[in-house]
Order: C-alpha cells, then sequence, then structure tokens
C-alpha cells in the first residue's frame, strides 16, 4: 500500500515570526493532512521549552513559552501516525 499523501512535513520559522507574551508564531501546511492524527517535534536555536497548540490537519502554533525575542530560527517535522490509505480504498 501506499500514502495519498507526504506523511512527513518540515520547515522552518524565522525568529521575525514569533510575536505576543509569550512569543508564539503559526505554521500553516501547504497541504493539509486528513486530521489531526500526526506527532510534532519542535527545536531552535534559541534554547526554549516549546509547546504545540492549536493543532488543525492544516497546521499548529508554535509557542516559544517565553516573552523574550528568539534569535535564530525554530526547526519543526510533522510526521502523520493515522491510518495507512491503500491504492484500491
Amino acid at each position: 500500500s501506499s500514502y495519498m499523501f507526504m506523511p512527513i512535513k518540515a520547515g522552518t520559522v524565522s525568529s521575525q515570526s514569533f510575536g505576543g507574551n509569550p512569543r508564539t508564531a503559526s505554521v500553516t501546511f501547504s497541504k493539509a493532512f486528513p486530521d489531526t492524527n500526526y506527532t510534532i517535534t519542535v527545536t531552535g536555536d534559541s534554547a526554549r521549552t516549546w509547546l504545540v497548540s492549536n493543532r488543525l490537519a492544516t497546521g499548529f502554533i508554535i509557542n516559544s513559552n517565553a516573552a523574550t525575542p528568539l534569535t535564530g530560527s525554530t526547526y519543526w517535522q510533522a510526521i502523520y501516525v493515522g491510518r495507512r490509505r491503500s491504492p484500491i480504498g
């Protein structure tokens, strides 16, 4: 069987994309997952305890868990763990 979509999405968020208190940034997928059954890993150049919220099939929000401005980039990876779909349904 094969996936009907990419089961892994990844990207980078620049420090300038984070705003507010605590500093947050939105991630929007170019193509949505079928549902919210995916795991997210966030790492960054700034030492933070990263949080994820508002998980949707179309994306999520990264929370830096601090008001201090970030330096460097933040990296994320989302891996779909839902049901594998076969080519015949």
